[in-house]
């Protein structure tokens, strides 16, 4: 029994020796320091982030009196609702470390913009193939930028264009600062063709998304096949923030010299709003819009001319009736139409001829005049009010008759029950 007794506490002695033995030998580099953005921390200090930040980490690994092979140095955070998609980690390859060597790693990590605002935890781990691990904590505060808008999505139409066509582009923006943003530019851009088309986009409240108007450009005729580099910058807090991202535009073989020249030169587009509306005699109007696209090579000078309207109302164009729309640009027009107060109610129709040079497009608006304030019907509302209230009158003269006639009857069966004594 006691030989049974020796052998085993010899086993055990022997088993403990061996994991010992097997510690010992994956044993990991000492840290000497973690340095984050140039400053060293120690494990619970709390940093203050803000969305978009990068964090630089620098690792100080000293190897002890071993070799150490296998060693991995990892970080990263926790808890970031897209970690799936976009994690916030960062490792190092895989190395080995000879004994008394000193070695340095980095990491780098990226906060995304979209990140809650809160506290998390950055862990940073250095570890080997197996056995223990040493890990760091750090408390990140993450917040916001006063100033941070964010490019969602560039939206390009067509994303083939022929060489002497035009392609538009649209901008969504969202707003990740602290505060409203107002009088933002955006600007789309083909450097290599030296074309550009800006717009502003109005007030963006904190967390709004919101989407410009089209960036119309026109690929020049002749135009080298092949893809080109679509910049959009964004400027915002009163110019001094900007932001910039890149799409690309294919553009394939058009029409080229005298032929493009011929073709392009004639090229109007006139986009017509609605072109029947109503308005009241002698009272306010309707405003009718159309947008003048000149897709020709050249600036060109638009003439507006309208007719039919002086007979019963009035006009006016705006900008003015004379416009110089430059190649390749979009610019709209408005026309104001009021009736006269002795317009006679139904429809009216004028014509605006837009012209160019020797061409010209006629366009028909139609105004449905009603009569000022509608006289008939107004007066059948008087009448019909009056003789609501006349009805009302009546009722209520009836039913105080009413209840005089029944007190005065309870009041004569009072005094015929009396009895005298």
């Amino acid at each position: 029994m006691k030989n049974m007794m020796k052998r085993g506490f010899v086993m055990a002695l022997s088993i403990m020796a061996l994991l010992i033995l097997s510690v010992t030998a994956v044993a990991i580099p000492t840290v000497d320091y973690v340095k984050i953005n140039g400053d060293i921390h120690v494990d619970g200090d709390t940093l203050v982030v803000e969305r978009g930040d990068d964090l630089d980490v620098r690792v100080k690994l000293q190897a002890g009196a071993d070799n150490h092979t296998n060693v991995e140095v990892e970080a990263d955070i926790i808890g970031y609702e897209y970690n799936d998609r976009e994690e916030i980690s960062d490792s190092t390859h895989v190395f080995d470390m000879d004994a008394g060597d000193t070695q340095f790693e980095d990491l780098e990590l990226t906060i995304p913009v979209r990140a809650d605002k809160d506290y998390y935890d950055l862990r940073v781990r250095v570890s080997s193939r197996v056995g223990s691990s040493t890990e760091y904590l750090f408390r990140v505060n993450l917040e916001g930028q006063r100033h941070q808008l964010e490019v969602r999505d560039v939206i390009l139409h067509p994303h083939v264009v022929e060489a002497g066509s035009s392609f538009i582009a649209n901008v969504r923006l969202r707003n990740r600062g602290d505060t409203d943003e107002d009088d933002i530019k955006v600007t789309a851009r083909i450097a290599e063709l030296n074309l550009q088309d800006s717009d502003y986009v109005g007030e963006l409240d904190d967390g709004e998304s919101r989407t410009s108007e089209e960036l119309f450009m026109r690929i020049p005729s002749c135009t080298r096949p092949g893809t080109y580099e679509v910049e959009i910058e964004v400027e915002y807090d009163e110019g001094f923030e900007q932001i910039t991202t890149t799409e690309t535009i294919e553009v394939v073989e058009g029409l080229c010299g005298a032929n493009a020249d011929a073709e392009n030169e004639g090229k109007s587009i006139i986009a017509v709003g609605s072109q029947m509306q109503q308005v009241v005699a002698g009272k306010g109007g309707a405003t009718y819009s159309l947008t003048v696209t000149n897709t020709g090579s050249q600036d060109k000078t638009y003439t507006l001319g309208v007719a039919g309207v002086e007979s019963w109302g009035t006009y006016r164009v705006d900008p003015s009736t004379t416009v110089i729309v430059r190649a390749g640009e979009t610019k709209p027009i408005f026309i104001f139409v009021s009736a006269n107060e002795d317009t006679t109610a139904g429809q009216q129709s004028f014509i605006v001829n837009v012209a160019s040079g020797d061409s010209a497009q006629p366009v028909q608006f139609t105004t449905n005049v009603v009569d000022n304030g509608s006289n008939v019907r107004a007066w059948a509302e008087y009448v019909l009010i009056g003789l609501v209230i006349l009805l009302i009158i009546l009722g209520l003269i009836i039913g105080f008759g009413r209840m005089r006639g029944r007190d005065d009857r309870e009041d004569d069966d009072e005094v015929s029950g009396q009895t005298y004594y």
